[in-house]
């Protein structure tokens, strides 16, 4: 982790009823380089910081100097392993999770001037001019934390130091009620590898600070194709996590994460509302972990690929179908899509395995693939069947075997349901089931 990681950004927004976007905008070059530049190996202190934490936490990567609280003085955030265990033959002194803190300087009070012997001043700790005791620094924990409103529980998993990076953020967003206007809002997004992130603020200096974490296992993703974390210059508004389904398809659940202010009437300097900043999750279906492959192996795979592309797809379907079995096939699954949005699929259902021989009176070996979708107009179960044949064409191999899509119908709803019921639908003890929880 590279202390040169750390970007400074500012935005300027305007809130529309609940709906607050932020537009981002560079700092000033000078601000760049004194705020995010400076002190790049953390304060001065007179003893190791390892000693200030508790006997089993330990400081690990490098400082990143921060500001975002209410004052001029720079705090310094830093990564702990706590709940750590040695482990033989390790370089490392220990393996555990990683936590975050923030260390903050004490103003130091001044001696009253003759001439004003009322007022106490304050003044900033020149931290590389000084030697820093224990009493004038104070360590606020972000993680590990177990209060609400304190995200998931860490900031990276074991053995993640070097996956480590954080941006300060700095946005302003406006209250068209007109109790606030122009109201600042400092953050720190802290990012491990591409499946975490974290998002801190000051609450207030008694309360310490707000954390709020989007995780995708699967990875996270800015848009639903590109990556997560590069070229950040604005607070992340909308972001998109993928959970493996540990299946056979490499599938994932895919969920949407939107970001939420909520903003007090007027809010306290700096920014000091319990949950200010959120992500709202809202579900977006099964999809598959590394993008559609050219043609999917298992059959689960092959429905799923045909409904996110079935007019780009037709190499999916049964090579010898005639050109209306084909075109029914694939009106029949362009009916659910809204537009240029594919339908979401919440449950995709299909047999593990089937006899290595065609039925009595068959020609072709054949399975069936059950998948329920949501649709502009409601819920909607179909029912594939798929022909296993050897490859033909252009590209195709000798003693290849693939699953083609041989017909695709829709399944009425039971009485009093929504759609059918694809566990239903399969029915067999040795199913695969692929379904959203």
């Amino acid at each position: 982790m590279q202390v040169q990681n750390l970007r400074c950004v500012s935005a300027r927004g305007h809130a529309t009823g609940s709906n607050i976007k932020l537009f981002c905008v560079l700092l000033s070059a000078f601000w760049l380089l004194t705020a995010c530049n400076a002190g790049q190996r953390g304060p001065n202190l007179a003893q190791p910081i390892d000693d200030l934490l508790p006997s089993d936490w330990k400081h690990t990567g490098a400082w990143y100097d921060i500001n975002i609280d209410d004052d001029e003085a720079e705090e310094y955030l830093l990564f702990v392993t706590y709940d750590g265990i040695a482990i033989a033959g390790s370089s490392q002194a220990q393996i555990g999770p990683i936590g975050a803190l923030i260390l903050d300087i004490v103003p130091a009070l001044q001696e009253p001037t003759p001439q004003d012997v009322t007022a106490t001043v304050t003044a900033t700790i020149s931290v590389n001019d000084q030697t820093l005791s224990a009493n004038e620094v104070q360590l606020y924990r972000i993680l590990p934390g177990y209060w609400p409103g304190q995200g998931q529980g860490f900031v990276a998993g074991p053995g993640e130091e070097s996956s480590i990076s954080a941006v300060q953020l700095t946005s302003e967003v406006n209250d068209p009620r007109g109790f606030w206007q122009n109201t600042t809002l400092k953050e720190v997004a802290i990012f491990a590898g591409e499946t975490r992130m974290t998002v801190i603020w000051q609450r207030s200096p008694e309360l310490g600070y707000g954390v709020t974490q989007v995780y995708g296992p699967g990875g996270l993703l800015r848009s639903a194709d590109a990556p997560a974390f590069a070229n950040l210059v604005e607070p992340i508004a909308t972001v998109w996590a993928d959970t493996p389904l540990n299946d056979r398809n490499m599938l994932c659940l895919r969920s949407r994460y939107d970001r939420v202010l909520n903003l007090a009437e007027p809010p306290a300097p700096p920014f000091s509302n319990f949950d200010a900043i959120s992500y709202t999750a809202s579900p977006e279906g099964i999809t598959f972990c590394h993008g559609a492959p050219l043609h999917p192996y298992y059959p689960e795979g092959v429905v799923l690929a045909y409904l996110q592309n079935p007019q780009g797809q037709e190499r999916l379907l049964f090579p010898t179908l005639d050109p209306d079995s084909k075109s029914a096939i694939a009106g029949t699954v362009q009916k659910l899509w809204n537009g240029d949005t594919p339908p979401r699929v919440d449950a995709l259902l299909g047999y593990q395995w089937w006899p290595p021989a065609p039925a009595e009176g068959e020609d072709y070996i054949e399975t069936a693939v059950c998948t329920t979708v949501q649709t502009s107009s409601g819920t909607q179960s179909l029912l594939f069947r798929l022909r296993h044949g050897v490859e033909v064409g252009a590209g195709a191999h000798q003693n290849s075997d693939r699953l083609f899509i041989a017909n695709a119908s829709l399944l009425p709803a039971p009485v009093g349901a929504v759609a059918a019921d694809c566990r239903t639908v399969i029915g067999d003890a040795d199913s695969g089931e692929r379904e959203a929880p």
